[in-house]
């Protein structure tokens, strides 16, 4: 059995463009703080893993990719947790490029998720009401 800790730089910096992409593919303006907003989203990455179980003909390759969304609009609050995770079975162990192919589908499909959750989406966009007089 073999292993190897491995860095994503640039992960992180990727991860906030594509939710700012996404985000603004939706027709929202999204701004960092400390700016004044309508809403505050904070997203965290909980998992982003990658790992082979070794059996005796085959190994499984397993990916597994969580992200917490947490949402603040008008006093309320949104939170929602997003996953993917996969086991290939393998006979052999795969390179360092199939794996990134892997890991960036396992990303996808969460930040899919994010993007198609109508709740989410409803309660971002959902204008505070007027006061009555």
């Amino acid at each position: 059995m073999h292993g190897a800790d491995i860095t994503a730089a640039h992960l992180m910096p990727a991860l906030e463009n594509q939710l700012i992409a996404g985000f603004k593919s939706k027709g929202f303006n999204v701004v960092k703080p400390p700016v004044d907003s309508d809403a505050e989203v904070e997203v965290r990455l909980r998992a982003f893993k990658f790992f082979i179980e070794t059996g005796f003909f085959t190994g499984a390759e397993n990916f597994n990719t969580t992200i917490a969304l947490e949402a603040q609009k008008n006093g309320n609050d949104h939170d929602h947790t997003y996953r993917s995770s996969d086991e290939e079975r393998a006979i052999f162990v795969p390179g360092g490029e199939s794996i990134t192919a892997k890991l960036n589908a396992s990303l996808t499909e969460v930040l899919f998720q994010i993007f198609n959750d109508h709740n989410l989406m409803g309660f971002l966009a959902r204008k505070e009401k007027a006061p009555t007089s």
